[in-house]
């Protein structure tokens, strides 16, 4: 059974959607744990109204109740932290051995290098973005934790440019390579 799918050139806009579903997924999980921890810290705050419900209960009193449920919550929340920047540079090592397994025509290299210059320029606005959410009193102290996804967006014109090179590289190595063995189909 073939899963190769047939005459499949493979995709250049991998850079745009590493940019776009990076951003999401880091604005999405700062959301979460923003949540959880807001939600842990004003049941603590609130404790008293669940000492009231549970005082028949002699095994269980309010902050026991709280901590082992959205107490758990929150620390599952926090290892989003470090899982962000897994899943982005798992994508950055998908985009490199998309672009070794490309098998594109030379012509294309060209209009490669305009779709890198093009996300580089795209990608300095998001990158603004995202520090000027990371700059919102109200979320700051949720980004403090995010320092690896911080780093990559902060940064993120020299990533993608970084990426896009070295995936063109990649990619040209793969052409001077199947030049070697009788070109192209």
């Amino acid at each position: 059974m073939n899963l190769k799918p047939m005459n499949q050139r493979g995709s250049y806009a991998g850079l745009f959607v590493f940019m776009i579903v990076a951003f999401i997924l880091v604005l999405c999980s700062v959301a979460f744990v923003f949540i959880g921890t807001t939600t842990y810290d004003k049941l603590l705050d609130n404790v008293e109204v669940f000492d009231k419900v549970l005082e028949d209960n002699d095994d269980m009193d309010g902050t026991r109740a709280i901590t082992g449920t959205m107490g758990n919550v929150a620390n599952a929340y926090n290892v989003l932290k470090w899982a962000t920047v897994f899943l982005m540079v798992g994508m950055i090592i998908s985009i490199l051995i998309t672009s070794y397994l490309i098998r594109a025509r030379p012509v294309f290299f060209v209009g490669y290098i305009f779709i890198v210059v093009i996300a580089v320029f795209i990608s300095a606005p998001m990158s603004n973005a995202y520090e000027t959410v990371y700059n919102n009193p109200t979320l700051s102290s949720t980004f403090q934790g995010f320092f690896g996804a911080t780093f990559i967006f902060l940064n993120l014109p020299i990533w993608v440019a970084v990426v896009g090179i070295l995936a063109g590289i990649i990619m040209f190595a793969g052409m001077v390579r199947q030049s070697q063995y009788g070109g192209y189909e």
